[in-house]
């Protein structure tokens, strides 16, 4: 994981209206993808985390967390497959 403070990033919040719009955008296109359905073979999609980077940062090598909570409740659930959008 990359230590706090090592990245100037700024996280679009997951109940944002903006935010719910643009993960209905990429969901819907991933479940029309026939190949990410067949290659991923997923139970379900977690919606997107949008991200922002600035003042010369960058994404930089790192390493996912496999464990996810999910917003709103006191569950968290495994994730075993994850992609960067640009």
């Amino acid at each position: 994981m990359i230590a706090a403070g090592e990245l100037s990033e700024r996280q679009v919040p997951e109940e944002h209206p903006v935010g719910r719009r643009l993960c209905n955008v990429i969901l819907g296109e991933l479940d029309r993808n026939q190949s990410f359905i067949s290659a991923a073979l997923p139970m379900r999609v977690l919606p997107p985390l949008f991200d922002r980077y600035t003042g010369g940062h960058s994404y930089g090598g790192h390493i996912d967390g496999a464990v996810r909570p999910i917003a709103g409740t006191p569950f968290r659930v495994r994730t075993d497959l994850s992609a960067t959008l640009f």
